[in-house]
């Protein structure tokens, strides 16, 4: 974390991306380093940045099941209706793992519950797939429907 700062004052590009298009914050994100996306985001880091599957740095904390950093994201204007190459938004990714923090959150700020992705299915048809009874339960409250029955 000290480089990082040290690398950070003396102007390094905190959204430089790698060849899969993954940033900085991408990566802290993933590695379960909060405090590292939080510096990153103080730092000016572009928190809508989508690497090459068009994965957001929410999408990649809901994947993570990380709800204070998605907390951050949003505050710091990252939406949480985006969708990445195959459709699916960060209440899919957090649905598909049984992230119910990291759903709970993307619901308060607004996440459509019953957005379907490429193949038609909501994060309810992916949180049943997947055998997450709890995250069901928090879709189905939320007024999640299965892909077929959206109308």
């Amino acid at each position: 974390m000290a480089m990082a700062a040290l690398l950070i004052r003396r102007g390094v590009d905190v959204n430089l991306k790698d060849e899969h298009g993954t940033a900085p914050l991408h990566l802290s994100i993933h590695e379960g380093r909060p405090e590292l996306a939080k510096l990153l985001i103080e730092a000016g880091a572009d928190v809508q940045a989508a690497n090459n599957a068009g994965n957001t740095p929410v999408q990649v904390a809901a994947f993570a099941g990380l709800p204070e950093v998605i907390k951050l994201l949003v505050e710091a204007g990252a939406p949480v209706n985006v969708h990445d190459q195959v459709g699916d938004t960060p209440l899919h990714d957090a649905a598909l793992q049984g992230r119910v923090e990291a759903a709970q959150v993307l619901l308060a700020a607004g996440a459509r519950v019953n957005a379907a992705n490429n193949a038609g299915h909501t994060p309810l048809d992916l949180a049943r797939q997947h055998g997450h009874a709890s995250m069901a339960e928090v879709l189905e409250a939320a007024g999640g429907q299965r892909g077929g029955d959206v109308l």
